[in-house]
């Protein structure tokens, strides 16, 4: 018989905690619906089920799970069955998703996100990013999907920001792939969301919209032909609008040189001196 998943903290069922569509119970509800045995879990870490590169981890999606993805860190001996106990993590984003953690089993390296909808910003990590094959097309078709999403989603994008912030996390902004783009509800959705370092007085800003959305990181690898500078100029001008909207720290001049690239992509002059 599969190992039966912990009951649920009372932290569920306390009063004046907003509800939530995800939550520790629901997951292991889940769970064991789908027949998962706890000691076994790692078995779904196949290709098949892989939807995620990551430099620590890579992300699968769990079968008959709709709801969780399952974070593994590449420390993590493949073959192995999960030793830990499966434990709850409190949720400081109750009321958004933001691809956080609800559950681990920290001895193992396995954590179970909320899944985030959308198509990856920028090229895919992996074989398609480091071997550059047909990578261009997809880097100007992200550029355009980037582009045409309306300007609620950047507005909801830096508003989301300044809430990270508040709440002593930190978005990590070096992979494009941290924003996924669903076109369908006209948002950007976003994983990797971190406590921050304790010596660390780094909050985001809008620098690292820009970067993830334009994908400075490829960018410099570009062979293509097509005409980038108008649609990294409309991602740059719905950025700079969210944020002055939304009073996110805007960098000077000089300050941060991955905006000022941003500034360079997009054919935009900036004044650095």
């Amino acid at each position: 018989m599969p190992e039966k998943f912990p009951e649920p903290s009372s932290l569920d069922s306390m009063e004046g905690v907003p509800s939530r569509e995800h939550s520790f119970n629901e997951l292991t509800s889940e769970l064991e619906k789908a027949g998962f045995d706890k000691r076994r879990i790692l078995d779904i870490c196949t290709d098949k089920n892989l939807i995620g590169h990551g430099g620590n981890a890579n992300v699968y999606k769990i079968p008959s799970v709709e709801k969780y993805v399952l974070k593994v860190a590449h420390a993590r001996k493949k073959g192995v069955e999960a030793a830990g106990e499966l434990k709850e993590i409190k949720d400081v984003f109750p009321e958004f998703n933001v691809g956080q953690a609800v559950a681990e089993i920290a001895e193992d390296g396995v954590y179970f996100l909320r899944r985030q909808k959308g198509i990856s910003a920028g090229v895919p990590y992996g074989e398609i990013r480091s071997k550059r094959e047909n990578s261009d097309p997809i880097y100007e078709e992200h550029l355009k999907r980037a582009a045409e999403m309306p300007q609620s989603a950047y507005d909801e994008f830096a508003r989301m920001l300044l809430v990270i912030n508040e709440r002593d996390r930190q978005f990590d902004p070096s992979k494009a792939n941290n924003v996924l783009v669903d076109v369908e509800s006209g948002k950007f959705n976003l994983v990797d969301i971190n406590q921050r370092g304790e010596n660390s007085t780094y909050k985001n800003g809008l620098g690292d919209m820009v970067i993830t959305l334009m994908d400075n990181a490829y960018a410099w690898r570009y062979k293509g032909q097509a005409p980038l500078e108008i649609y990294r100029k409309m991602i740059l001008d719905k950025c700079i609008e969210a944020g002055k909207k939304v009073g996110l720290h805007i960098s000077a001049p000089g300050e941060d040189s991955s905006l000022d690239y941003s500034f360079k992509l997009a054919g935009q002059e900036r004044n650095t001196a």
